[in-house]
């Protein structure tokens, strides 16, 4: 696990959206606790993004999730559907829809990362993830002006 001087030099030199992952994914990772029963189950079906990957980048939010899951992807030919059900405890019952998503890209990596950040989302917007931890520090914004260049 990167430390925070090596997460804070990626957030500096990353995009906004690329270091909000980054700290959101190292922090959640931080702070799953070892289960000794899955949190989530994964029903993946195509090849575009496969199981193994979503499963890898849904890995650190599953882990840490404080209820059971059912994730469901289906490949579509510009993308990915996913579904997100919480599961009762009783087996067989049907679980709730908690959310529904329509992805549009060829990218498969860009498809399973971006499953990982919606149901991450989700997860903290219901309480059973962890809130973020506040920044280390937070910078001054400094008002942008457009000049025009000199000709």
């Amino acid at each position: 696990m990167a430390g925070p001087v090596v997460l804070g030099w990626l957030a500096r030199a990353a995009s906004p959206a690329l270091a909000l992952a980054l700290v959101v994914t190292a922090h959640v990772a931080q702070a799953a606790p070892p289960r000794a029963d899955p949190a989530f189950t994964f029903d993946v079906q195509g090849p575009c993004p496969d199981a193994a990957t979503v499963r890898r980048a849904v890995q650190a939010v599953a882990a840490a999730a404080r209820q059971r899951f059912d994730l469901r992807v289906r490949a579509t030919s510009v993308g990915a559907r996913l579904e997100l059900r919480s599961t009762p405890r009783g087996e067989g019952a049907p679980g709730k829809l908690e959310l529904t998503r329509h992805l549009r890209s060829h990218d498969c990596s860009a498809l399973a990362s971006a499953v990982a950040l919606i149901v991450q989302a989700r997860l903290m917007a219901l309480g059973v993830l962890p809130p973020l931890p506040e920044p280390l520090h937070s910078a001054p914004v400094r008002p942008v002006e457009a000049v025009r260049p000199a000709e």
